[in-house]
This record gives structure tokens, sequence and C-alpha cells, in this order.
């Protein structure tokens, strides 16, 4: 699933900054389902959640350093990563 307007993907990027966890740490964003978090309302608890997906863990074993949110699609991953350059 995707972002599926302007105000979803600034909420998620909002929430990704806001996150104490992401302080002096590398930001690693990668695909995967973004529903969990859709569904508890861009909550913290639903972030910390997204660590727990396959994709997640798999790259957090990699980069202990690093924390892992999952985006969507590809696109959605280019969109994120734009938004939070910005």
């Amino acid at each position: 699933m995707s972002f599926e307007n302007q105000d979803e993907l600034t909420t998620f990027c909002k929430g990704i900054l806001k996150s104490s966890r992401i302080r002096n740490k590398s930001v690693l964003l990668c695909e995967g389902s973004v529903d969990y978090l859709k569904q508890h309302d861009f909550s913290p608890r639903g972030y910390r959640q997204l660590e727990d997906l396959p994709d997640c863990s798999f790259y957090r074993k990699l980069f202990p350093e690093t924390r892992c949110f999952t985006c969507g699609s590809r696109k959605n991953v280019l969109k994120t990563y734009f938004k939070l350059r910005d």
C-alpha cells in the first residue's frame, strides 16, 4: 500500500524527523507495508512496530546502528527520501 495523498506523506516524514530514536543514527528507507502505521494514525508506537517487519529486521541485523522505516512501494521510498531531504 502507498500513501494516498501528499498529507499522508508529510505526516509520515514529520514522524520520522520527530523520532528521538534517529538521533545520531543512520536512517534507512526501504520497501514494505505501511498499513500498520496507517491503522494506528502514524503514532510513535506505529513507527517502532515498523522495525519488526521482515525488511527492517533484516537490515537492522546487518547495520545495528541504523533505524529502518518501511515506506510502501519504491515510488514512495523515493518520495519520502526527497521529502526528508527538503
